[in-house]
């Protein structure tokens, strides 16, 4: 007497009827491969979206003047603050240079070439201490733009926090001294070294960790691989600071913030980084 076996599973496959199905117990197999009963293969999952970014990809002086403005715009209260602080400095700066020189020297002719010039140690001192104040001011300013163009909000006050004053004023004198020595290669070569080196304080600022040097190749090295550009931000930005001076001077608050915003998306931009819309 023979033991009765199990029904065979459908699919089994057997000399008369080879099947398609898998075996009893198996798994079938993933689609797509063959014998899984499709038709071709299926078609691989679509791309992840690209990762957002900031800004245009190219980099035009016309639409990064009007980015400056439209930042200001954004952040009007901080900006104006900021301006009507620095402006009190300065003439905080001033009233102390006055004190130190004993007043203005109202006898010294326009045509007297001695007046152009310090003519004495309280001289050097006034105009050192409003060169330092000068550079200080002009870094926290540049900081606080490149936070903007990074997509932070405007921090004028926080921005003194994360300057290194050393370098900073390292870098100012070592471009001050650059550009008297080219003004007196008959004036030219001085305004191709305030061109180069303009973006010395924002390279400063950006990378504190380097050396002041390193800053100005920086600088020299960004305009000089975008001339053209570089050239057109800075008759633009002429032509604003002109404008500025004539609304009455009034419009310089406006003028210096939109063209400091303007250089922050000049630098990152010929950076190669990403700017904030």
């Amino acid at each position: 007497m023979s033991t009765p076996e199990p029904p065979p599973y459908p699919g089994d496959s057997s000399p008369d009827s080879p099947g398609d199905l898998p075996s009893y117990g198996s798994v079938p197999p993933p689609p797509g491969t063959p014998g899984d009963g499709s038709q071709g293969s299926v078609p691989p999952p679509p791309p992840p979206p690209p990762p957002t970014s900031f800004g245009p990809q190219g980099f035009s002086a016309p639409e990064a003047i009007m980015w400056g403005w439209r930042k200001f715009t954004q952040n009007i209260g901080p900006v104006l603050l900021a301006v009507a602080v620095s402006f009190a400095v300065f003439i905080a700066v001033g009233i102390v240079s006055s004190a130190l020189t004993g007043g203005f020297d109202m006898s010294a002719r326009p045509t007297d070439p001695m007046a152009m010039g310090p003519t004495g140690p309280a001289d050097v001192v006034a105009q050192l201490i409003g060169w330092v104040v000068g550079s200080v001011l002009a870094a926290a300013f540049a900081r606080a733009a490149l936070d903007v163009a990074d997509g932070r909000a405007f921090d004028f006050f926080g921005a003194f926090k994360r300057i290194p004053l050393a370098k900073v004023l390292v870098a100012a004198l070592l471009v001050g001294l650059a550009t008297i020595v080219g003004f007196l290669l008959l004036i030219i070569p001085g305004i191709i070294v305030m061109f180069l080196t303009y973006f010395t304080s924002y390279a400063v600022v950006d990378h504190p960790e380097a050396s002041p040097i390193d800053a100005i190749k920086t600088s020299v090295r960004l305009i000089s691989a975008n001339v053209g550009q570089s050239l057109l931000l800075a008759l633009l930005t002429f032509l604003v600071v002109v404008a500025g001076f004539c609304a009455l001077c009034i419009g310089l608050v406006v003028a210096y913030p939109v063209t400091i915003f303007a250089a922050a998306n000049a630098y990152r931009s010929f950076g190669g980084r990403a700017v904030a819309p």
